[in-house]
């Protein structure tokens, strides 16, 4: 039996859906993979890139100098991931993100309408961010573009 089929337009965007559908993932299901945090272990989370930013070059930049420190370095471009519960071991959180949404971006295989939010920023993770810095003592970068974000008053005032 040959496992070799007509490549057809449809088999084409049957596989491809296929693939799509079986890599989506809820977001709260996420981290359920990402290992916990070791003992003694350095946690950098970075949350960066947007239309206007070279998320994919400052990330690279950014994980090149903390591999020579050895620090374990975390990063993406979707606000979703960074949830106060994925922070709240964190020792530095890094952001390079302006406070609306990212235009193009589509979390979905096909998007109709209008464009989707990524989220960035809840007054959840603005409190969490806050409350990490202040009362834990977890690092925090602001780099570039970070600052705008003026609706976001605590996050500001820090």
């Amino acid at each position: 039996m040959s496992l070799l089929k007509e490549t057809t337009r449809r088999n084409f965007f049957k596989a491809g859906f296929a693939t799509i559908a079986a890599t989506t993932v809820n977001v709260k299901q996420t981290h359920a993979a990402i290992r916990p945090k070791a003992s003694g272990e350095t946690k950098v989370v970075y949350l960066g890139g947007d239309q206007l930013h070279n998320g994919m070059g400052q990330m690279q930049s950014l994980r090149g100098i903390f591999s020579k420190a050895n620090w374990r370095f975390m990063a993406t471009s979707d606000a979703r991931y960074v949830t106060p519960e994925f922070i709240s071991d964190a020792d530095l959180l890094i952001i390079t993100r302006w406070g609306g949404a990212i235009e193009g971006r589509c979390p979905e295989p096909i998007q109709e309408g209008a464009e989707p939010s990524d989220e960035y920023m809840t007054s959840e993770l603005e409190d969490a961010i806050v409350d990490n810095v202040i009362n834990r003592g977890m690092g925090f970068m602001a780099l570039h573009c970070t600052c705008w974000t003026p609706e976001m008053q605590k996050f500001n005032d820090m």
